[in-house]
């Protein structure tokens, strides 16, 4: 019931201002605290005006709320600790979403957090695992431009190692 009332609202102020969506969240969560979803995007909203430190407070408050780590957080955390260049930690969490489910793209993810901290070699072995998830879901041709670029990336990678 909550989510099909406040949702609408809480995307499109994401979308428009994320400073008032966190604000406006903050309410929401005064009157309906065991919400994860409405922390978990709250998060996203001081992701977006560059409150890295708040939204992984807000991160982690939705997976307390939810009773545990879930695979989104997990990853959203990542992507804030990267733009802090803390990109261990980012790996660390990516790692950890990957252990309780795939489907989430953490191999790019850790693939390019060892990139930006200069583990080129790391960096092409995750790319290559991401790749060959890729390939194995190539069923439609989906995935045929990505799968191109990869290859190049990783060439390039591989080039610049040498």
């Amino acid at each position: 019931m909550l989510r099909n009332y406040y949702n609408p609202l809480v995307d499109s102020l994401l979308d428009a201002n994320p400073r008032i969506a966190a604000a406006y969240i903050d309410s929401v969560l005064i009157r309906y605290p065991s919400e994860h979803d409405m922390a978990f995007r709250q998060g996203i909203a001081y992701h977006r005006i560059d409150s890295l430190e708040k939204a992984i407070a807000s991160y982690q408050k939705a997976m307390d709320i939810n009773g545990g780590e879930y695979p989104q957080a997990l990853q959203y955390i990542g992507f804030a600790l990267s733009d802090l260049k803390k990109y261990d930690e980012a790996i660390v969490q990516f790692q950890k979403a990957s252990s309780i489910s795939s489907g989430y793209e953490n191999e790019l993810y850790i693939a390019e957090n060892y990139e930006l901290k200069g583990d080129t070699e790391e960096a092409i072995r995750y790319y290559k695992l991401f790749l060959s998830s890729l390939e194995a879901n190539n069923l439609n041709l989906r995935y045929w431009e990505d799968i191109r670029d990869l290859k190049k990336k990783i060439t390039e990678l591989e080039i610049t190692k040498q």
